[in-house]
């Protein structure tokens, strides 16, 4: 949009406005709506805990903070790779880390940007970017970028050519970055050859513990306790192992625990005991549903052991009348104090005057391994049997809830062979109706709260909403409103936008649903600001009438549902939240109001929206009145003077429609008015 454009007036009335954009969707013979399934409260993760982590998400992409540099490159310990690395990045600009997930290519990256820039503007890029994307963009001179799992999609000759590209654009730029891409070096066979591609490897495990313990690092015992570190253990595992002995555990206890192993060990041992069927299911059905409650819980354990018995019915002994008969059972048994043959117990939580019962195993690492066991004991008639059960059982809230924790912790071992194929994608492309949907983006939203699965989510919403079916874009264009937009904006609001330019059904929808990100993000992350900034550049790229004309009336719809939309929790306007936390941003807030007011079919809406923002203001701030004017002032910094008489005129109707009652909420826009007034006259010389 011009200068010329945004001080335009208000078309006339004999201009064509628009048709409005429909609200609601219908796909197949079911009307979808983002209100139906709200994923804003999809911010969890996997944890030990009953109820899950309460630690606020941070967002996994933009400029890295000083005290998250020297988390990286303190006690850094270099693995063999990082020398021709670091030569190679001065050479060229930039390599590719190529090894399998954790092996510490992301703490490499870092490292190497650290050493080749210095300490200070070092940037993570939106995961899975494309040579084509990342040859495009902009880089700042004299700085470091790192983007982790590069698609690499193209064949070998033009994967050369757009490498060629990136490398020379890093170049041009004087800047720097590090690509990682999780590979084997068998699957490495026709790659680009056009950027240095850099074989990973880990850091020696000892070495790496022992740089990071502040008692005695040359205690002993520590080689022989890290012999028992599984090949497959992620450098983070390994860390824990150097915390736990700063923590006062001896070497060897410290490796059980990081890792597991006794955990392990102990249900090894259950599950080879062959128990009844009845405490086989306790155990297994708490495996799926971590944090679930008692009552729910007990509900979903019969249709499991009815399971059991039916797909793998007991062999009945011989008597010596010779007639078959079954395993002896224990009958009336106290199950809720000896559930598991004692591998649980219960938990007890007192929250507003309730009591609430939670099942748990005893040694909580049980719940994180349970299903790991679980994985490598039994085939896949098993996993036919409980995918069985789960779709038996999914029509339940707390239930489906549970039952995606418990897919998220599968996730670690067999995301691939069963999470993704036999749940993730029927559940997303609607075979389930609205709760598979749910249940799909709530598993995702709790694999972010692990940093290789949350790539692994990232990379399965981008390919329902670049490749899916009409219910699977919905249902990722859903999930980026939660946790997984908190991760990763820019990709959220740039898919999101992806499915509103597509010409498939559910543009106008996904327009007004976008609103829900900016709410999320609001609340819980770092990229509201961000969604803004795209909004009103897609809204400078469009012109009001001719072929742009559909665009500009969907991003028109966006901005305005953006401006209402309402915090899920606090049931606050976002915007008035945003307000008070971002005072900087007043001035590109101000210009999104105005120009979406000066847009006849949303103007009533784009109005009422400020309205409702400014009555939020006094309950929001103690200084509403001084938010106001600055409001105001912000208004006259960006209006020119058509725009500035519209919005004049807009809000007087509008304060001549509040009812005596509302004084108080006369006042506010008083202030505005004249804080804008004032400030414009100042700014042209024009009285009013």
């Amino acid at each position: 949009m011009t200068e010329d454009q945004a001080d335009a007036p208000v078309p006339d009335d004999d201009v064509e406005d628009p048709a409005p954009v429909q609200q609601v969707t219908t796909i197949g013979s079911v009307n979808y709506s983002f209100t139906d399934l709200d994923a804003r409260d999809a911010v969890f993760g996997v944890s030990n805990s009953v109820h899950g982590s309460h630690q606020p998400p941070k967002a996994h992409t933009g400029a890295l903070s000083a005290t998250e540099i020297a988390a990286a490159v303190t006690d850094f310990v270099q693995p063999p790779p990082y020398r021709t690395a670091k030569w190679r990045m001065r050479s060229d600009h930039m390599v590719i880390l190529v090894g399998r997930a954790g092996t510490g290519k992301y703490s490499g990256g870092v490292n190497l940007l650290s050493d080749v820039v210095g300490g200070r503007g070092l940037y993570v890029l939106t995961p899975y970017s494309g040579p084509d994307k990342l040859a495009n963009r902009k880089y700042n001179e004299g700085c470091g970028y790192i983007v982790e799992g590069a698609k690499e999609d193209l064949d070998k000759k033009q994967a050369d050519f757009e490498w060629r590209r990136v490398r020379a654009r890093v170049a041009d730029c004087k800047a720097y970055l590090v690509v990682t891409v999780d590979a084997s070096m068998a699957e490495e066979h026709g790659r680009t050859d056009a950027v240095s591609r850099i074989a990973w490897s880990r850091p020696d495990l000892v070495e790496l513990v022992r740089a990071r313990l502040t008692g005695d690092a040359a205690d002993p015992r520590l080689e022989g306790a890290m012999a028992a570190v599984p090949p497959e253990a992620s450098l983070d595992s390994v860390v824990r192992v150097a915390d736990l002995i700063n923590g006062g555990m001896v070497p060897d206890v410290a490796v059980q625990t990081a890792f597991g192993l006794v955990a392990r060990q102990e249900l090894s041992e259950w599950f080879a005991q062959d128990h009844p069927y009845a405490d086989q299911a306790e155990v297994m059905v708490l495996a799926l549903t971590p944090g679930i409650g008692e009552p729910a819980y007990e509900k979903i354990l019969g249709p499991f052991e009815a399971l059991l018995q039916e797909r793998f019915p007991r062999a009945g002994t011989i008597t010596a009348e010779g007639n078959d008969s079954q395993p002896p059972t224990d009958g009336l048994r106290p199950r809720r104090a000896e559930r598991g043959r004692g591998l649980i117990t219960v938990e007890v939580q007192t929250a507003d005057l309730a009591s609430r019962r939670y099942p748990v195993f005893r040694n909580a690492a049980c719940q994180d391994n349970a299903l790991s066991v679980m994985w490598d004991r039994y085939d896949g008639n098993f996993w036919a049997m409980v995918r069985s059960w789960v779709h038996e059982v999914l029509g339940d809230p707390a239930t489906r809830f549970a039952v995606s924790k418990g897919l998220a912790r599968l996730a670690f071992d067999a995301y691939d062979r069963e999470v993704l194929p036999s749940y993730l994608t029927p559940w997303s492309q609607g075979a389930f109706g609205r709760d598979g949907q749910e249940a799909a983006i709530w598993v995702l939203s709790h694999m972010c709260e692990d940093p290789v699965l949350a790539l692994r989510a990232l990379e399965t919403a981008t390919r329902w909403v670049s490749y899916g079916t009409t219910r699977q874009r919905w249902t990722g264009a859903l999930a980026f409103t939660g946790q997984l937009g908190i991760l990763f904006p820019e990709a959220a609001v740039e898919r999101m936008w992806q499915l509103v330019r597509q010409d498939n059904g559910i543009s106008a929808e996904v327009a007004v649903g976008m609103a829900d990100l900016f709410a999320t993000l609001t609340t819980h992350g770092e990229g509201a600001g961000k969604m803004l900034r795209y909004l009103k550049t897609r809204l400078d790229d469009y012109q009001r009438v001719g072929r742009d004309r559909p665009f500009y009336a969907l991003t028109m719809k966006a901005l305005v549902s953006t401006l209402s939309v309402r915090d899920a929790r606090s049931g606050e306007p976002a915007i008035a939240l945003y307000l008070i936390d971002r005072p900087d941003r007043r001035n590109l807030v101000a210009q999104i109001w105005a120009a979406v007011i000066g847009y006849r079919p949303v103007r009533p809406e784009a109005l009422q929206s400020l309205m409702i923002a400014l009555k939020a203001l006094r309950r929001l701030s103690r200084n509403a009145e001084d938010e106001a004017m600055a409001l105001g002032m912000a208004f006259a910094n960006v209006l020119g003077p058509a725009a500035f008489h519209s919005l004049r005129a807009g809000l007087n109707t509008e304060m001549r429609r509040l009812n005596r009652s509302d004084e108080a909420n006369k006042k506010l826009i008083r202030i505005l008015l004249s804080a804008m007034e004032l400030a414009f006259a100042m700014k042209t010389g024009e009285t009013s």
